[in-house]
C-alpha cells in the first residue's frame, strides 16, 4: 500500500535549509552534567508480598490447567508461554504497587529533612497514579502516557520553576527520553 521510502539523499542540503530554525548541541558542549541515579532499596510489607503470591497464583486456575492438558503439545506450549507472560507482567505490576508505600514513606522522610526536589520513575500507570495520590502534599508534576504533549511541557516547566512542586513522577515510556529536568 502506498510508496515505501527507504534511506535518504541530499541530507546535507536539507540540514542547511533547516539550519535557521534548528540548533543542535551535544550535552558536553552545553555543559549539562548527568547526575548518577541513586538506588533505594525498599522493604515491602509481608502482607503485600503474600497478596502478590495469591494474586499470581489465581492466574493459574484449574481451567487453564485443563486447557493445557487437553491441548496438543504445540498448543500447550503456546498456552504455557502466554500464561508465563501474564504471570510475569502481573508480578511486575504488583511488585511496583507493593513498593509504593515504602517509597512514599522514604520520600516524605527525605523531603522533610531538607531535600529540595526529587524525580521518581515508574513503569506502570497504576504505580504512577498511586504515587501521585500519596504525594499530593508535594504537588507532584506527572508525565505519563495519558498526558497530552502540551501538558507535558507545562508539567516539566512547573517542576523546574515552582518551589512548591517538589516531586516529578515520570512514566518511563512517556518521559524516559528527551526531557531535561535539570
Amino acid at each position: 500500500f502506498g510508496i515505501k521510502i527507504e534511506g535518504n539523499k541530499n541530507s546535507d542540503e536539507l540540514a542547511k535549509k533547516f539550519a535557521p530554525w534548528f540548533l543542535r548541541r551535544r550535552q558536553d558542549v552545553l555543559g549539562v552534567q548527568k547526575l548518577p541515579p541513586e538506588m533505594m532499596y525498599l522493604d515491602s510489607a509481608a502482607g503485600e508480598l503474600a497478596r502478590l503470591r495469591s494474586e499470581t497464583h489465581d492466574l493459574l486456575t484449574d481451567a487453564i490447567a485443563s486447557q493445557i492438558e487437553r491441548a496438543s503439545p504445540e498448543l500447550a506450549e503456546k498456552l504455557l508461554a502466554n500464561v508465563e507472560d501474564k504471570v510475569r507482567m502481573r508480578l511486575l505490576r504488583l511488585t511496583g504497587m507493593a513498593k509504593v508505600m515504602p517509597l512514599v514513606d522514604a520520600l516524605r522522610e527525605e523531603l522533610g529533612s531538607g531535600l529540595d526536589k526529587v524525580v521518581v520513575w515508574a513503569w506502570h500507570t497504576g504505580v504512577v497514579e498511586a504515587l501521585h495520590g500519596e504525594l499530593k502534599e508535594f504537588e507532584p508534576a506527572i508525565v505519563c502516557g495519558a498526558t497530552e504533549q502540551r501538558k507535558r511541557v507545562a508539567e516539566v516547566d512547573r517542576f523546574q520553576r515552582d518551589k512548591d512542586c517538589r516531586v516529578f513522577i515520570g512514566q518511563i515510556r512517556a518521559a524516559g527520553v528527551g526531557l531535561d529536568l535539570s
